[in-house]
């Protein structure tokens, strides 16, 4: 049988309505069906009601009550399926009932009559049924009874439903009211109710917020009392909408939007009305920010000097500030506003505006352009995008900028910009002439390559530089350095390369040339072949268009000229001033050239004195040497034989002949010291005494000297003296054997020329960096007038018969004090005694900080250099080098250096001598120069020596690599011999450690 439902959930969609599953039992269904057991004598009797899995017992009358099941357990089921009333006499005959619980297990039920109930028409949800243990048949008479009793269920049932239906409604209202209640007491409007004649009843707490009331203020307060331009005898309309101003309770205003709405009540026969007001305070406030915004960005906008203009996708303008109108009317027209592209922009960049305005509205990327206007002015129009809300583009802004001055200064700048350039060109020209002067002059490039570079620089054809001397004459003339080539013809060309060799000088001087160098004229001409200042020039001569000649002078006289022809532009004051530093240039250069030729000829005359005097010197010597020898061999037979009479055996000799052998002895000895004086001497002023500096104790020394001739002071009887403790003398540089024999010297003529009894005393004194030893005795003294002639060879002072001597010693101890770096000098009165001083530098004293372990024992090792200068050995195998670094070194005489041609020879001087800085060449015969410095720092006594790289090897990583190694310096060749020389001090004092 078909079912009334398209499907279950249909059925269960009405069981739900009725809002009747899982309800308790009521008491009018338990009669219903405790009256269905008794008029059919049942066990059982139900009104079920099916879901879509469970089975739910409404009521249920009998002995054994059942609750709710499973769907599938009940039989209503099976009735639901047949949609009709269902009778089973016997349902543990029936196939589809003996398997159900209730059937095989407790209470067995055997009998089963249900009525499908239908409380909505055709929906089936449930059954009114009667159920036995036993099996049961049921007359037409019975069938009828329980079908009008399950018509009684079907009519509680609907009951039910119609009470729930108007609970449901109730609930709703209430829901409803209450929704309602809360929505106008939280809504963010003002709601007022007004009864019809017009009396305020109400207001949300918004409203009373805003008017300022309470509840009991505001009520049955007049609207007009609130909303003053609001009449209700005017509202005839459901509804009014208009912003009008509140009042409220203390006076004030509220702009609102107030909206009135004719309300009618049930009843139809009266009305009210409620009122909404909204807030216009915050918008009203926006709109007048916005509008100060708006004032504020149009003042900016129009304070802007650039024009600038605002226009939407169609291409009107829909906005300008007062410069775009300065701007319209300069182009034409009377306003911007309104307008388009083609009535703003000149023809002339009209498509190139409108394609660039296509570009940016497609884009987004601003752009630019620039026009010239028929005034000359230039506008540079920058424009850029107009987004909308939505960051849409709506439009375009464009901004014009005046560029003309920018433009203008623009040019100005690059002007001067390229007047920087030829300013710094022609400063390196200058600076390269000066630096590279011996280098220029060494190829006689010099004057070329300063006029190559004036006529670069000036743009000019020709030009020439010359030196103004005196020619025989006695007048002045031009000799060229340099000139360009202008010849014309054989004879020009020949006359242009005598020029040029400085076989013919320039001497007219009324032509243009000569009116520059003989009368010190500066000549600028845009026509020299007609100027009238000139002599003309010959026929045939390269036509001129320009021309500038300018002197060059140095403390007021003219020494020089240049001059340039056929300029790129024409020559004025402005280039004659630019040029001026080439003109000073050009002057110093003309003196240094000037000064070298002055020191070239002194040269080759000193190096011809030199040669004479070497010659005279070797003459010297030869002649010392030959008169040594031919004065010491007839001196050595005589004293030799003397000695033999003296000393003889055989023959001895009387008184008489001892006194006479005696005297021969006595001056044999004095012709041999007077020799050996004489060849000291010499050697003295031939400068080829040796000497060995060193700092001395003076006192030491004088006390040696003083020991020595004890003797013949105590022959004199003479008493000397030696002030103070020899220890406590000052330390003098000086030679010892010179100094000791300059100390004997005086003391001996102290003795001799001292009077009987007399004293003899040696002290010494500080004057500033001196120390001047005194040797003072109380002789007969010398007259002032004759001390100038102390020094002076074989002059005794009248002495030369009294007194013992050869006149030579005084002027030998000068010579030998000299040498030594000091001087010597006496002071003396007649009768009291004479004191001969002698001048020493002070040595420095030796340091008494404390030093490193491995520095004492390298300054242990090092031996004293005797000439007082600071060594350096430069260790290189290359001939040349070794000769220029000498030469480098030859005006410092301070330094003392020491070549030696290999490593193996370095080692053995550094460790012998040990130098106070060392020059390594890298690249070596034999052991390198880094293998070298690896044992110099193995060594204790080596490593603090500072040692600098010298190599042709110049890469970067040459370079980094002997740092690395432990070089304090890297020097590559050629050497700098400025930086050299800057930095020796700090190579020295550097610690390699």
């Amino acid at each position: 049988m078909a079912t009334p439902y398209p499907d279950e959930n249909s059925r269960l969609a009405a069981i739900d309505r009725l809002g009747l599953m899982g309800t308790a039992p009521e008491t009018a269904y338990d009669r219903l069906t405790e009256l269905a057991r008794h008029l059919f004598g049942t066990r059982l009797a139900l009104i079920t009601l099916v879901g879509a899995e469970r089975q739910w017992v409404k009521s249920c009358s009998g002995a054994d009550p059942l609750t709710d099941s499973p769907r599938e357990e009940s039989f209503c089921t099976e009735l639901i399926a047949d949609n009709a009333p269902l009778i089973c006499e016997d349902a543990s005959l029936e196939p589809r009932f003996r398997d159900k619980p209730l059937v095989r297990g407790e209470p067995g039920i055997r009998f089963y009559a249900g009525i499908p109930l239908r409380p909505e028409g055709d929906a089936i949800v449930g059954s009114l049924c009667i159920l036995d243990v036993a099996p049961h048949s049921l007359s037409e008479s019975d069938q009828w009874t329980l079908t009008r009793l399950a018509q009684q269920a079907e009519e509680l049932l609907r009951f039910q439903l119609a009470r729930r239906e108007q609970e449901k409604e109730h609930y709703q209202a209430l829901v409803s009211n209450a929704r309602y209640g809360a929505l106008i007491a939280g809504a963010s409007v003002g709601i007022i109710r007004v009864n019809s004649e017009g009396l305020i009843q109400d207001a949300n707490p918004f409203a009373l917020s805003l008017l300022g009331h309470t509840g009991a203020s505001l009520q049955n307060l007049s609207l007009q009392r609130v909303l003053p331009e609001f009449h209700l005898d005017h509202a005839d309309q459901p509804q009014i909408t208009r912003e009008t101003g509140a009042l409220t309770r203390n006076g004030g205003g509220v702009p609102v939007q107030a909206t009135l709405n004719r309300v009618s009540l049930a009843d139809d026969s009266s009305s009210e009305f409620m009122v909404v007001l909204t807030d216009l305070s915050d918008i009203r406030e926006a709109e007048a920010e916005s509008r100060r915004e708006r004032a504020f960005l149009r003042s900016i906008i129009d304070a802007s000097q650039d024009p600038i203009y605002v226009k939407n996708r169609e291409g009107t303008y829909l906005l300008a500030n007062k410069a775009s109108g300065i701007l319209a009317r300069e182009l034409g027209q009377n306003q911007v506003e309104g307008l388009t592209a083609r009535d703003l922009y000149p023809q002339e960049i009209l498509e190139e505006a409108e394609a660039a305005n296509e570009r940016l509205l497609a884009t987004g990327r601003p752009e630019a352009l620039t026009f010239n206007n028929s005034d000359g002015r230039c506008f540079r129009i920058s424009k850029a995008p107009l987004f909308d809300a939505n960051d849409a583009i709506h439009g375009i802004v464009s901004v014009a900028h005046d560029v003309t001055e920018y433009l203008q200064m623009n040019e100005a700048l690059r002007e001067r910009e390229r007047e920087r350039d030829r300013q710094s060109q022609l400063l390196q020209v200058l600076h390269r002439g000066l630096t590279d002067y011996e280098a220029l002059m060494s190829g006689d490039r010099l004057w070329t390559f300063l006029l190559d570079a004036l006529r670069e620089l000036t743009g000019s054809d020709y030009g020439l530089i010359g030196e103004v001397i005196t020619n025989e004459q006695d007048t002045p003339a031009l000799k060229i350095h340099a000139i360009t080539d202008l010849s014309w013809s054989p004879e020009s060309r020949e006359l242009m390369e005598q020029l040029r060799a400085g076989d013919m000088t320039l001497s007219t001087p009324d032509s243009l040339l000569g009116k520059v160098f003989a009368h010190g004229e500066t000549i600028i001409s845009s026509a020299p072949m007609q100027d009238k200042r000139g002599a003309g020039l010959p026929e045939g001569h390269p036509p001129l268009y320009s021309y500038m000649g300018v002197p060059i002078r140095h403390n007021g006289e003219v020494i020089g000229m240049f001059a340039i022809a056929n300029g790129a532009y024409d020559y004025d004051d402005a280039v004659l001033e630019w040029l001026e530093p080439f003109t000073a240039t050009c002057a110093l250069l003309i003196n240094l050239s000037r000064h070298f030729e002055e020191r070239d000829r002194f040269t080759r005359e000193l190096a011809q004195a030199r040669d004479q005097a070497e010659k005279a010197s070797r003459a010297k010597s030869h002649f010392l040497s030959a008169m040594s020898h031919e004065l010491r061999t007839p001196l050595n037979s005589i004293l030799g034989f003397a000695q033999l009479l003296e000393n003889s055996q055989r023959s001895h000799l009387d008184e008489r002949q001892q006194r006479q052998v005696g005297q021969i002895q006595r001056s044999g000895q004095h012709l041999l010291e007077l020799i050996n004086e004489i060849l000291d001497l010499a050697r003295v002023e031939s400068g080829r005494i040796q000497l060995s500096m060193e700092a001395l104790c003076s006192g030491e020394t004088a006390r040696e000297a003083l020991d020595t001739i004890a003797g013949m002071a105590e022959t004199h009887g003479i008493e000397a003296h030696l002030h103070g403790q020899p220890s406590q003398w000052p330390r003098v540089h000086a030679d010892f054997t010179r100094l000791k024999q300059v100390l004997l010297n005086l003391i001996s003529n102290a003795i001799k020329y001292n009077r009987p009894e007399g004293q003899l005393r040696l002290f010494w004194t500080l004057e500033g960096d001196w120390a001047v030893l005194h040797c003072e005795d109380t002789g007969m003294g010398i007259d002032t007038g004759k001390l100038e002639q102390l020094f002076n060879p074989f002059d005794r002072l009248g002495a030369d018969h009294s007194i013992e001597g050869t006149g030579i010693g005084l002027a030998l101890t000068r010579r030998l004090v000299e040498a030594m770096g000091g001087w010597i000098d006496c002071v003396s009165e007649p009768g009291v005694g004479s004191d001969f001083r002698v001048h020493l530098a002070l040595a420095e004293t030796p340091a008494t900080d404390a030093t490193d372990p491995e520095e004492a024992t390298a300054a242990a090792a090092r031996p004293e250099n005797q000439s007082g200068r600071r060594r350096i050995l430069y260790v290189e195998d290359n001939p040349a080098n070794q000769r220029l670094m000498q030469e480098a070194f030859e005006e410092y005489t301070e330094l003392e250096l020491v070549c030696v041609h290999s490593a193996e020879l370095g080692l053995d001087m550094v460790r012998s001598q040990l130098p106070d800085l060392v020059f390594m060449d890298l690249n070596l015969p034999g052991m390198d120069g880094e293998s070298a410095l690896g044992e110099l720092r193995d060594d204790p006594v080596t490593r603090p020596i500072p040692v600098v790289a010298v190599s042709a090897n110049a890469m970067r990583e040459d370079i980094r690599r002997g740092m690395e190694s432990g070089f304090v310096d890297y020097l590559t060749k050629p050497v700098d011999m400025n930086y050299l020389f800057e930095h020796l001090d700090e190579w020295i004092r550097n610690d390699p450690e």
